[in-house]
């Protein structure tokens, strides 16, 4: 069959020396310049579909080419048979080809935001970002492979690593080449230094609307607000988020501000 990849959009090149095939040479002796279309047509659709025989119609949706196209599909040796399914090599290694370089390209992006988070988190716990090298970037991919929901492991796992004290006679200190090392990561995230603290998903969202609520409040300045277009002016900038907190509703209170009267004010702010 075809179209089994996950590329959602295949595309394929148009060879300057298609024509100089003797397949296509055929083709355009028997059909003329519109079998070479029809040649086309059908490149096109099998890039996308699988064709399955007697569906044949589907290529054009066109009854009046359908013999035409089942003779370009049988008689000229660039498409075969296997399973019931019309089959095109050429097409079938250019659509591998662009699913290797596809993956490549998207294992290239993981490994980018892996690398950021780690460091990110690893700067929060030691105040500066970690030095690693090619061996523990390798390291840190097949960690991300094997252990599920790595990102949000990280903070317990380094915050572990930061209490960790050895032979404090020889002054090691425990780091990120130590942590991506050997098994001492499985080994922290399994407990043997320690139980680790890991926030669940729910904790981690409690505390980032407390962090937002903590933000408002502390911009939120009473005596800078004299009037209700101060009010509604100051609840919609500082409202990106859509959220109404306390000091939001105390405003509006005070100043008779509806949940409409901000949306109007919102609106305006957009189309002007």
């Amino acid at each position: 069959m075809t179209k089994t990849t996950s590329i959602k959009e295949p595309y394929f090149s148009h060879d300057l020396s298609t024509r100089e095939s003797k397949e296509i040479k055929k083709i355009i002796n028997d059909f003329g310049y519109e079998g070479y279309g029809l040649w086309w047509a059908i490149v096109e659709y099998m890039h996308r579909n699988e064709l399955e025989l007697g569906e044949e119609f589907l290529i054009l949706n066109d009854s009046r080419y359908n013999d035409k196209i089942k003779s370009i599909l049988t008689n000229y040796g660039l498409f075969r048979i296997e399973d019931n399914y019309y089959i095109s090599d050429r097409i079938l290694r250019n659509i591998y080809e662009q699913e290797e370089k596809a993956n490549k390209n998207r294992d290239a992006a993981n490994s980018r935001w892996l690398l950021a988070d780690y460091a990110k988190e690893y700067e929060k716990v030691f105040g500066r970002k970690p030095e690693i090298d090619d061996k523990e970037i390798k390291k840190l991919k097949q960690l991300s492979a094997k252990i599920p929901d790595l990102k949000k492991k990280l903070p317990a796992v380094l915050t572990k690593l930061a209490t960790i004290k050895f032979d404090l006679k020889t002054g090691f200190v425990p780091r990120s080449n130590w942590l991506l090392s050997d098994n001492n990561f499985q080994q922290i995230l399994n407990g043997q230094y320690g139980e680790l603290k890991i926030e669940n998903e729910k904790l981690i969202e409690i505390k980032a609307a407390k962090d937002r609520y903590i933000k408002k409040v502390e911009n939120y300045n009473p005596e800078e607000i004299t009037s209700r277009k101060d009010a509604i002016t100051w609840i919609v900038k500082d409202n990106v988020d859509h959220q109404i907190e306390d000091c939001h509703r105390e405003l509006m209170e005070t100043y008779g501000i509806s949940i409409s009267d901000l949306t109007e004010y919102a609106r305006e702010i957009e189309n002007a």
